[in-house]
């Protein structure tokens, strides 16, 4: 699988909660919390997403557009490169 697949994917997730909403054009610099007012329980929709897209399960304490050691959200950017490391790790 590409980055493009899995950005790809990280897109769709994302537009699949907003279900509608007018948004932004999503980038990978776009924070879905401020960006695009997307919150916790959403975080946790988008990773039951991506495990179900990926076949990968997202572990219980990673919600993908917050990260916890930085105290912040993550940009679309940062959950595409989350979303690879965990497809990394889950194929070695």
């Amino acid at each position: 699988m590409t980055h493009d697949d899995i950005r790809n994917a990280v897109l769709e997730c994302i537009k699949e909660v907003l279900d509608g909403r007018d948004a932004p054009e999503v980038t990978d610099r776009t924070n879905p919390v401020r960006d695009l007012g997307l919150d916790s329980e959403d975080g946790v929709a988008i990773a039951c997403s991506l495990a179900e897209k990926f076949n990968c399960p997202i572990p219980d304490n990673v919600n993908p557009i917050v990260d916890d050691l930085k105290q912040r959200p993550r940009r679309v950017g940062e959950i595409v490169s989350l979303v690879e490391k965990l497809l990394t790790v889950r194929n070695t």
